[in-house]
């Protein structure tokens, strides 16, 4: 840790950056994304994620030099005014974190979840956070799905997204073509006529799951090329999940099979 003084300027280069963050093309641009707060600091230190500065408030000074003490990222001191810049919580904790984009290697435990045009952050980064827990191998993105980096779905995930390997495809039709020539059953999770509830699907050794729009649900392109449709099993009532409920779901029940 490389302690760098105090940054009083609302000017200041770097928190300018940190600032621009806030914007998908800036964090394409520059590789860099942000996150905030103590619990998320903690989580990406324990992950060796690759933090390049921090900036702290006078309160929160000691914590992170402590934390920080074996890493080699820069730590700015700044007053409340630079802060108020950069933040976006309502109640912020005082420590704002810049670091690299992070990629992790598959797991290669069979079963990947496929997200087609979803918008929410927090479904993004709830579903990353299922998905550690239930062994999953990875997340992959359609091209109009909300960012992986953006600091909603990084809150979400509760650090998950340190250490889960999560994707944008560039073209997510050919994403899914290329499982299934690699041996992959592609289920599309949509209640339709000939759709199979969940449980009653075999256990393959290679599955994706591909979880639709939280208003539209899959598209019809991605629809025709899955090998499968399921849907979730309910009481009557409600017609249907969150889309980060209905994920869990389906992971949870892979999971379940996979044990048995």
């Amino acid at each position: 840790m490389n302690s760098k003084g105090l940054i009083s300027s609302r000017q200041n280069p770097l928190v300018v950056q940190a600032r621009n963050l806030r914007n998908k093309k800036d964090r394409d641009e520059t590789g860099l994304c942000f996150f905030e707060g103590e619990k998320l600091l903690e989580e990406a230190v324990k992950s060796n994620t690759s933090i390049k500065y921090v900036f702290s408030l006078t309160k929160k000074m000691d914590y992170c030099k402590r934390l920080l003490s074996g890493t080699d990222c820069d730590l700015y001191e700044v007053n409340e005014s630079v802060y108020e810049k950069i933040t976006c919580e309502n109640s912020p904790e005082g420590i704002f974190c810049v670091c690299d984009k992070f990629l992790h290697a598959k797991k290669e435990t069979g079963l990947s979840i496929f997200l087609d045009g979803l918008s929410d952050p927090g479904n993004l980064g709830t579903i990353i956070r299922c998905a550690e827990a239930f062994g999953v191998e990875e997340i992959v993105t359609s091209e109009d799905s909300v960012d992986i980096y953006s600091p909603k779905t990084i809150r979400a995930s509760m650090g998950s997204v340190f250490r889960m390997r999560a994707v944008e495809s560039s073209d997510f039709a050919k994403e899914i073509l290329d499982r299934k020539e690699q041996g992959y059953k592609v289920y599309c999770s949509v209640l339709e006529d000939k759709s199979k509830t969940l449980d009653s699907i075999p256990k393959d050794e290679k599955a994706v799951f591909i979880i639709g729009n939280e208003a539209n649900g899959i598209s019809e392109k991605i629809k025709s090329i899955g090998d499968e449709k399921v849907y979730i099993p309910m009481c009557r009532g409600p017609e249907s999940l969150n889309a980060s409920v209905a994920a869990a779901v389906i992971m949870w029940e892979n999971r379940r099979i996979a044990d048995n």
